[in-house]
């Protein structure tokens, strides 16, 4: 029910998300979107927020001890 009510106030960081979920696994931890740093969750909802539907984007993870790059394109609405 969360997820629902702050989709109605957040569609983009939704979107994320929802795309995020499918890209990176437990026990990663995502370090930049399109190689922007980010620190928290507010760095990475503001880079996702700026992302287009359809976009494709780099994340950085950090997996396993080892830096790797996601390709993560996000769903069309």
């Amino acid at each position: 029910m969360t997820g629902l009510l702050a989709g109605s106030f957040f569609p983009p960081a939704i979107i994320g998300v929802i795309a995020l979920s499918k890209a990176v696994e437990p026990n990663e931890m995502i370090i930049a979107v399109d190689g922007k740093r980010t620190c928290d969750v507010i760095d990475f909802e503001e880079a996702i927020e700026k992302i287009e539907p359809g976009e494709v984007v780099y994340l950085t993870v950090v997996r396993h001890s080892r830096r790797e790059q996601v390709r993560l394109a996000l769903p069309i609405q």
